[in-house]
């Protein structure tokens, strides 16, 4: 978005353009066959920390997890909401820092990923827009999405974990 606003670096303009690119292949071979939330993060954190030559302020803490097996739609659910919430983040609230944070609640049987920034503002609550795209596209993949509206704000994507069933013993 800031590439695009300010059409006089080419350089950046044309490195957004390859991240585009990759975003499509890791898309596309997301399709192709099952992948699991950590390798998927792995690699939007790769592209990420290509744009602006490493200047994006974007901090990826990826606490000691059991990690979740992802279908395809779930995959790709996920990137596009990292991508929004990044962007929305980028675009409307100008923050000096965005985390991704992704954690497990043994208690609650979840993986949680938690897109978070300290920038101004709050979020726009209407029923259109980036928002609503990020709500709809986690009901589709059977995830669900949160906001938190307090400062700093958040986007929470919940992957629920499979329950382990108890052996019972006579």
């Amino acid at each position: 978005f800031h590439a695009r606003r300010s059409h006089s670096d080419p350089p950046l303009l044309e490195e957004i353009d390859g991240i585009i690119h990759e975003l499509q292949v890791i898309q596309g071979t997301v399709l192709t066959g099952p992948t699991t939330l950590a390798r998927l993060l792995a690699d939007t954190r790769h592209l990420f920390s290509k744009v602006g030559g490493g200047r994006l302020p974007l901090v990826w803490k990826m606490d000691d997890i059991r990690d979740v097996d992802l279908t395809s739609e779930q995959a790709i659910a996920t990137v596009r909401i990292v991508q929004e919430a990044v962007a929305n983040a980028l675009k409307h609230a100008n923050p000096t820092s965005i985390e991704i944070h992704l954690k497990s609640s043994p208690l609650s049987h979840a993986v949680t990923l938690t897109i978070r920034d300290d920038g101004q503002g709050g979020f726009q609550m209407g029923r259109s827009g980036g928002l609503r795209h990020m709500e709809l596209r986690a009901q589709r993949a059977g995830l669900t999405l949160s906001l938190g509206v307090e400062d700093p704000k958040s986007v929470t994507v919940n992957y629920p974990l499979p329950r382990r069933r108890r052996a019972w013993r006579l």
